[in-house]
């Protein structure tokens, strides 16, 4: 989380990630002419918890936003971004057998409500054209609820 994060707002972002066996960050920084937000090769050191890495990754993130409504709105700015590399990420996935791309929504909610999810036939279409698979994370805020009484 950035250091001016507000606790009392939801906050999201979205990373694609590209992670397998064989991959090799550099060369994928290179085809896509990104420098990815986090990488990592096998065997690296988990900074967290000290243990090694058993597949690279590569990954880029979007800037975090505030949400209100609609937490599909990350995602739009992660396509915005790679839009023009959908031949690129066919690639990656051709030449590096076994290889996974991700997409994920990262969502840290202090609302009452959580906001919609929902995918547009625009982003359906960008995740199939990449064979990616989209995954949520969603962290609840309990406390705003304790808060006002409701739990």
């Amino acid at each position: 989380m950035t250091e001016s994060y507000d606790n009392s707002k939801t906050i999201a972002y979205a990373e694609l990630a590209i992670w397998g066996a064989k991959i090799r960050p550099h060369e994928i920084t290179e085809i896509l002419g990104l420098v990815p937000t986090f990488y990592n090769e096998i065997g690296d050191q988990c900074k967290l918890n000290g243990r090694h890495y058993v597949c690279a990754t590569w990954e880029f993130k979007t800037e975090e936003i505030t949400l209100i409504e609609d937490i599909s709105e990350p995602l739009n700015d992660l396509i915005a971004i790679f839009q023009t590399s959908i031949n690129s990420l066919v690639k990656i996935k051709k030449n590096y057998k076994n290889c996974s791309i991700t997409i994920r929504i990262v969502v840290h909610n202090n609302q009452e409500i959580l906001p919609g999810i929902s995918l547009t036939p625009k982003q359906i279409s960008f995740l199939a054209s990449i064979g990616a698979g989209i995954d949520y994370d969603i962290y609840q805020n309990v406390y705003a609820y304790v808060n006002k009484g409701l739990l």
